[in-house]
């Protein structure tokens, strides 16, 4: 009775999460792992979970960073576990959130990972001619040129496109549709993978833009295996994964003269802060520039 009654916890929490729209279906799911790895810890000690102290909370968060989790895997396992028990207080199962006060201090990170316009390059010429390797071109060429995450990568579908304007509908983050242009050398291998290429893979039809030798949806875990083994292909001296490619989007296009408030909205942002980790990019750019360029007296 008591571990079905876990159960029925958090199959509630979980309806409550496909209601917030602001949520996307993979922080839902994430949410959900989270709360029910928290459930299980607990049930093996037999302590109820509506009758937890903040100093047994802190018991578990340990047992996290024991476990050699980076510190935002921990941040984010608290923070599902901090919106479970909001909602546990809601439903009057609790009277009190025992995370409440329960803070993870995370690694500011000023500088982020880009490839340079050269590194782009060898990439996209590291993939071979086969039908595969052509797929894997695209996939790589679609995350740089238009700024994706990679859930949007794996989900894009045929129909996201308007080939007569050059824009990509792209749904992201809180299922909010955004627009992004490319440019006609992306189109011209899109037109080919979507034309000759993808119906060499396809048995059932579906719209899904990227799919596997049999003809289902590449998954995400898929897609970031495809990138990784671009990186090592290059030669690149870091391992290569799909938020690179956006991060790399962001910072060429702030590099060249674009305002953050465009970037932002190409990449889907809400608020300008979220972009502004790119503009400590591209100050290391101009300072590169500068020394390089600007004359010296002597």
């Amino acid at each position: 009775m008591y571990v079905r009654c876990m159960s029925d916890y958090l199959i509630a929490f979980e309806k409550y999460l496909k209601t917030k729209h602001s949520q996307s279906h993979y922080t839902q799911i994430a949410y959900s792992k989270d709360v029910s790895e928290m459930m299980d810890y607990f049930i093996d000690k037999n302590i109820d979970i509506m009758n937890i102290s903040e100093e047994l909370m802190m018991r578990y968060v340990t047992s996290l960073r024991e476990r050699q989790l980076e510190s935002s895997s921990i941040a984010r396992k608290v923070s599902a576990i901090k919106h479970f028990y909001q909602f546990s207080i809601r439903q009057k199962w609790i009277n009190y959130n025992p995370v409440s006060r329960i803070k993870i201090k995370q690694k500011r990170q000023n500088m982020v990972t880009t490839l340079t316009f050269d590194q782009v390059v060898s990439c996209l010429e590291s993939c071979d001619s086969t039908i595969v390797g052509e797929r894997d071109r695209l996939i790589f060429h679609m995350l740089y040129a238009c700024g994706l995450r990679l859930s949007e990568c794996a989900t894009l579908q045929i129909k996201s496109f308007d080939m007569h304007q050059n824009l990509v509908h792209v749904i992201g983050k809180g299922d909010k549709e955004r627009i992004i242009p490319f440019y006609d050398s992306l189109k011209e291998e899109l037109k080919e993978y979507i034309h000759s290429i993808r119906p060499q893979f396809m048995k059932d039809e579906h719209q899904t833009l990227f799919v596997n030798q049999r003809g289902q949806p590449l998954s995400m875990r898929s897609i970031q295996n495809i990138i990784e083994t671009i990186g090592q292909k290059a030669q690149l001296p870091f391992q290569l994964h799909p938020h690179i490619l956006r991060h790399t989007f962001a910072t060429h296009l702030l590099e060249h003269g674009a305002d953050l408030l465009t970037v932002s909205r190409l990449l889907g942002h809400e608020n300008l802060s979220t972009t502004q980790i790119y503009t400590h990019v591209s100050v290391e750019y101009l300072k590169s520039q500068y020394h390089d360029f600007f004359p010296k007296l002597k």
